[in-house]
């Protein structure tokens, strides 16, 4: 597939630093340069666009996947989760532009930007479809609110260092009671982040699957699970403790949980789809991201 039409979201310059101000118009001056090169057709997200050219189309971040064959972000991997949510439904690929630190997400690098593009725009990537979450809050037998994740739903405390009583059930059959600071169920994207502080697996991104993470459990039993993905996840907060707890989907929407209520988590209908670079290495990432050891044949490179 060739990309005809490209939508560019970046990360807002009011949010960055003073040292990434000016990497950041570097990567849009490059994005420009080999886009027209291309002669690609470019539309902006409308919530800073402004900022950043004048002269192209704004379009609301909502509507952007509906008019482009290609989005792509320029940011951290938090300014792609925010985006990969609103492109979910119109299935729009979408390429990322590292700016922040670790970027798990957005892998390609600034000076390595107008050759990988040049390269995509030539139609030489690697696609990849990964899982997405869904969940939602029942307070008293009404759903009172639904969003999506890519990375990870987390349960946990709302201010206070107070432990938690949540109960665990995967398709409707129980799998324990914890008493913990929280659990996160995360998608195999999402492995590679809160859940592996937490002592939980690094899970393939290939992989259909989703894993159950408890944050500081009291018990030395209660260890982190992986369930399929078709599952269904319920963890309910115990009606008989002081809940003191949120929900937060990707550490950046939060909702408030009573005792008593159940969130629901399961897999979304659509997948997000990644676009990458030919050469692109999910354990070469690991190495240099996480600080593994190197093969013989790269010490002695």
């Amino acid at each position: 597939m060739t990309f005809k039409t490209v939508g560019i979201i970046a990360k807002h310059p009011q949010h960055l630093p003073a040292e990434q101000q000016q990497p950041l118009q570097e990567a849009l001056s490059t994005l420009a340069s080999v886009l027209a090169k291309h002669k690609v057709e470019v539309l902006l997200d409308e919530a800073n666009g402004a900022q950043l050219d004048k002269k192209l189309p704004l379009v609301n971040r909502k509507e952007l996947g509906k008019h482009v064959d290609l989005t792509i972000v320029v940011g951290g991997d938090g300014t792609l989760l925010g985006a990969a949510r609103d492109m979910l439904h119109s299935g729009t690929p979408i390429l990322g532009v590292n700016l922040g630190r670790l970027g798990f997400l957005v892998d390609v690098l600034p000076q390595t930007l107008e050759a990988s593009l040049t390269q995509i725009l030539n139609g030489e990537y690697i696609r990849e479809d990964r899982l997405i979450l869904e969940a939602s809050i029942t307070q008293n037998g009404q759903t009172i609110c639904t969003h999506l994740a890519f990375n990870d739903v987390v349960i946990h405390s709302r201010d206070l260092p107070r432990m938690l009583e949540l109960e665990s059930h995967i398709d409707g059959q129980f799998i324990s009671s914890h008493r913990a600071d929280g659990l996160i169920i995360t998608t195999p994207t999402g492995s590679t982040g809160y859940a592996l502080s937490g002592g939980g697996p690094v899970l393939h991104p290939n992989l259909q699957a989703i894993g159950i993470t408890p944050i500081c459990p009291h018990g030395l039993g209660d260890r982190p699970i992986v369930a399929p993905s078709s599952s269904r996840i319920d963890v309910e907060v115990s009606p008989n403790a002081h809940p003191d707890a949120v929900v937060a989907w990707d550490g950046q929407i939060l909702e408030n949980l009573s005792a008593g209520d159940t969130v629901h988590i399961a897999p979304a209908a659509s997948h997000v789809r990644l676009i990458h670079p030919q050469g692109y290495d999910f354990f070469n990432l690991l190495r240099t991201k996480l600080g593994w050891g190197r093969h013989r044949s790269e010490k002695h490179s």
